[in-house]
């Protein structure tokens, strides 16, 4: 064989195996799928992880970008996570944030810094709540996209009140007879996380848009303007007041001070308490974990039931790194996250309500106790969105804890958070 059939030969058998390739295997491979790391707080309550979930769903939706998650701990971990992160500029391309300003995860502040970009070139704009994107902007500029709405009242073991005879307490009186019965039978009426600030502060915000909030919705402007402060409003003092009423009446667990997150689930599964501080969707979790009825019920905090308020609003969003390696797959994922398919995708794991404010209680049975409240525009935003400093939050908190020890007095924990006002 001479040198041009050689070469004939070999392109012959060059074209034969592409041809056998093309056959066996398809078009040639694309290029490997380009990665977003994202970071988001840990679900405690032992069921799915609803943002595990949507990322495996919005993975499985294309091939051109794949999301890698990582669970940073819960939300009091995750805050403090996050801010060390960003002091070491080692930011995923997407993290959870909260709307607002007043959590060591909040958004606006992180938009002043530059810390996160610009999302009107993605569907969030449109998607996220119309009473929420005060929260989520600066002027025109969007800077989260919302995952769904939460509504935020105690969590309650409807199955175990059944089982004892007890009815929810419509007012505040009630309530704390209720808890010296549940003493009585060898119960708690709560369990509190208290050893956590963060669990003391979810617990402090059901009382206050109640008992502060629900008759002064601008009272944290009057803050930020100097006109009032927390140690000389009546209306904080008679709250925290009824914290330590609650205390004295024994409607926390021994030891409460003590109280951790795994205590939750530990103690209200099995009925030794009946009702614990943790977002709302969490009932339809425990419903699936246990089999038991789990509802969502307002908190108490007034005689006068007209007075009764719940939180209502955006709870977690998601922001991209202004630093991100891969704007465009972030943007994907957001515009994903802000889908109806996105949206149902979460809602169905987290328990929680669309964006778009639909509410339907035979769709979502443990909001039933408080479905009036929603339907009739009853629901406000977390008081902490409009605190300057992440600081007040952590004195609320931490003071609530000094009080289950009897080492704080409710002007002291008061005086400690108008000193960490800016």
């Amino acid at each position: 064989m001479n040198k041009f059939q050689r070469r004939k030969a070999t392109a012959l058998m060059a074209t034969s195996l592409l041809a056998l390739t093309s056959l066996s295997f398809g078009s040639p491979a694309q290029a490997a799928p380009t990665e977003v790391s994202f970071w988001a707080p840990t679900v405690l309550s032992g069921g799915k992880d609803p943002y595990a979930t949507v990322v495996a769903a919005f993975n499985a939706s294309q091939n051109k970008y794949v999301v890698k998650l990582e669970s940073k701990g819960g939300a009091q971990i995750y805050g403090q996570g996050l801010n060390t992160a960003i002091q070491a500029k080692a930011l995923p391309d997407v993290f959870v944030v909260e709307p607002g300003v007043g959590q060591l995860q909040s958004v606006l502040p992180l938009a002043d810094a530059g810390i996160v970009r610009s999302l009107n070139d993605t569907n969030a704009p449109k998607s996220n709540p119309v009473n929420d994107r005060q929260f989520m902007n600066k002027g025109p500029t969007t800077y989260a996209a919302a995952f769904a709405v939460e509504i935020n009242a105690p969590v309650v073991n409807t199955t175990a009140m059944k089982r004892d005879g007890v009815v929810w307490p419509r007012t505040f009186d009630r309530m704390l007879t209720e808890c010296r019965a549940a003493v009585a039978r060898g119960k708690s009426f709560f369990y509190l996380a208290g050893s956590q600030f963060g669990n003391n502060g979810l617990m402090a915000q059901m009382m206050l848009v109640s008992s502060l909030y629900g008759k002064d919705p601008n009272w944290n402007r009057k803050r930020v303007a100097g006109t009032v402060k927390f140690a000389t409003d009546a209306r904080w003092k008679d709250t925290l007041g009824k914290v330590k009423e609650m205390i004295d009446a024994g409607c926390f667990q021994s030891g409460a001070q003590a109280g951790s997150f795994p205590g939750i689930t530990q103690n209200v599964f099995p009925g030794r308490v009946y009702a614990v501080f943790v977002p709302g969707g969490t009932a339809r979790d425990y419903r699936t974990q246990t089999g038991q009825q789990f509802d969502v019920y307002p908190m108490p905090m007034s005689n006068n039931t007209s007075e009764q308020r719940i939180l209502y609003g955006v709870s977690y969003a998601a922001s991209i790194n202004a630093a991100a390696k891969n704007v465009e797959g972030a943007k994907a994922f957001i515009n994903y996250i802000t889908s109806r398919v996105g949206q149902t995708t979460f809602v169905a794991v987290s328990g929680s309500l669309f964006t778009d404010g639909t509410f339907n209680a035979n769709r979502t049975p443990w909001f039933r106790p408080v479905a009036s409240l929603v339907t009739t525009k009853k629901g406000l935003p977390s008081p902490t969105r409009g605190w300057v400093d992440p600081a007040v939050y952590n004195r609320l908190g931490t003071g609530i804890q000094g009080m289950l020890t009897g080492q704080a007095t409710v002007d002291q924990v008061l005086q400690n958070m108008d000193s960490v006002w800016k």
